[in-house]
């Protein structure tokens, strides 16, 4: 493949990165590992920098190969080292609270692996997802207090978000999703 000016200039802002961490032997993880390991965030600042146009057929397809390489680009099943855990603690006072469990970024998909409910003072909790004209749709439904946890098939893509809404709500209850990115 001939590498015009285009994709070398992409190339270039790659160089220093390695297609992966190195062996779990070397005993390093989590904060220890190197900055030169092509990220998620690499991949993104790249991608967002490539217009669609014939100019850039090139730099696109290294883009492509790229994003396969280094597991920053999924054409099916989920993005490695993206999973994340978002907790909410609700302590409001009384009625009928509600507020985002989890927004993805612009241009993202995430799936939600698992979401749970310590419903402690509340008489029933709705789980949604809702686009940007509060159009909603349900993810799951409790009518009593206690642990309840939900695992299904839920994909949620900006615009859209995953929003919580508690009825007869005295204080304290807790909220935990866990998602891992898919797109």
């Amino acid at each position: 493949m001939e590498i015009n000016k285009r994709t070398s200039s992409i190339l270039d802002q790659t160089n220093s990165k390695t297609v992966g961490a190195p062996p779990s032997t070397t005993g390093l993880a989590g904060d220890q590992l190197p900055d030169t390991i092509f990220t998620v965030g690499n991949f993104d600042l790249l991608r967002n920098q490539i217009n669609l146009e014939a100019l850039n057929l090139n730099a696109l397809q290294i883009l492509n190969v790229l994003g396969q390489i280094t597991n920053t680009q999924s054409t099916a099943g989920p993005i490695v080292n993206t999973q994340v855990v978002q907790r909410i603690v609700d302590t409001t006072g009384s009625g009928n609270p509600t507020g985002n469990i989890f927004v993805p970024d612009h241009g993202t998909v995430w799936e939600l692996c698992t979401l749970d409910w310590e419903g402690k003072n509340a008489t029933s909790m709705n789980f949604w997802v809702e686009d940007d004209n509060s159009n909603k749709s349900r993810i799951d439904y409790q009518s009593s207090t206690g642990s309840t946890i939900y695992s299904g098939v839920v994909k949620v893509g900006y615009p859209c978000k995953i929003v919580y809404n508690i009825s007869g709500s005295t204080g304290d209850n807790t909220f935990s999703a866990s998602l891992i990115r898919v797109r």
